[in-house]
């Protein structure tokens, strides 16, 4: 939770957002508490705990639907092995929705589109299409100590990947 939620709640007040993580790290706690008070627990809803569990265990609730936002955008966990493929197989809605990733240093391989990736176990089944993967064009050096990379580590040219979401799943 944090950047990507505060964005995509701030474009329009019908949205909302369900997210599923550890939350171990300070600031995602901060992020949490600030994105509740700004946008309301009715549009905001953080699911504490290891996401491999916890996300199917939200979407086998029999009111999850009431919680559930209109699925435009889905954002599965790299740490997690099957976040992609539960919440692909779990959505009421498809064709609209956007299945999207964001990878440090991985996305080609291991867990998205390695031998066992979800990416590939979805393309393969027919559950995404129309994937397009993208590099950013440039080096970014960071001058100070992040969780993910320390001071003077090169985080540029990471690599995305967006997709649709083809309901046959």
């Amino acid at each position: 939770a944090g950047h990507s939620a505060a964005l995509f709640l701030s474009v329009d007040d019908n949205v909302r957002v369900v997210s599923f993580d550890r939350f171990e790290r300070q600031y995602q706690n901060e992020a949490i508490t600030h994105l509740t008070k700004s946008f309301g627990s009715d549009r905001f809803m953080a699911i504490k705990g290891d996401s491999c569990k916890s996300v199917p265990k939200f979407f086998s609730s029999p009111n999850h639907l009431q919680h559930m936002p209109v699925c435009d955008l889905l954002h599965g966990s790299s740490l997690c092995k099957t976040d992609n493929l539960d919440l692909v197989s779990a959505m009421p809605c498809a064709n609209s929705t956007i299945l999207t990733s964001t990878a440090m240093n991985s996305i080609m391989e291991g867990v998205y589109f390695g031998p066992f990736g979800q990416w590939r176990k979805l393309r393969e089944e027919g559950c995404i299409s129309d994937i397009s993967c993208f590099k950013e064009d440039k080096n970014t050096i960071v001058n100070r100590n992040f969780v993910f990379a320390k001071n003077g580590t090169d985080v540029g040219n990471q690599v995305f990947c967006i997709a649709l979401v083809t309901g046959s799943c």
